[in-house]
């Protein structure tokens, strides 16, 4: 069998945290004392449109996964955070009963995309020499939206 060759090692000690969104994806790099110490963004507005083939879709996907991996490395990280998956998965179907996300075009490419993004970055991460951790999702966007304010980004 074989396996992805390593494309570096990663040495440091930061923490990356990973939020993906239908157009970016948002990466936070703390300390391990919780300092945030820099903030990254990839934007991939093309995707946003229905229609796109599916390899032109990966291929920008994969880009910009690797963007991300590669900043993290080079920026001291070891360790990158993501939103779990399968929490996303069930998230979803609750939102959908519940009558919350009325647009069911919306709902499927929401989020169908930003879990297959999540799944290939976790695919790629060791790549890069990065562990791998998973959290529950709930109320993290509410949060980043607290801390920008009071780090005014």
């Amino acid at each position: 069998m074989k396996f992805l060759p390593a494309k570096r090692m990663a040495y440091g000690s930061n923490i990356g945290g990973i939020d993906v969104n239908l157009d970016r994806i948002n990466l936070a790099i703390a300390s391990k004392q919780g300092i945030l110490l820099d903030t990254y963004i990839v934007r991939f507005p093309e995707l946003k449109v229905q229609g796109l083939d599916y390899d032109r879709r990966v291929s920008i996907m994969m880009n910009a996964i690797h963007k991300v991996l590669d900043y993290a490395v080079n920026h001291g990280c070891s360790v990158i955070v993501l939103e779990n998956p399968r929490t996303l998965g069930y998230m979803r179907w609750v939102w959908i009963k519940s009558g919350k996300r009325k647009n069911n075009t919306w709902n499927r490419r929401v989020s169908l995309f930003t879990t297959s993004i999540i799944e290939r970055i976790s695919w790629h991460a060791p790549q890069y020499g990065l562990k791998t951790y998973y959290v529950n999702p709930a109320y993290t966007s509410k949060l980043a939206e607290v801390l920008a304010k009071e780090l005014n980004i």
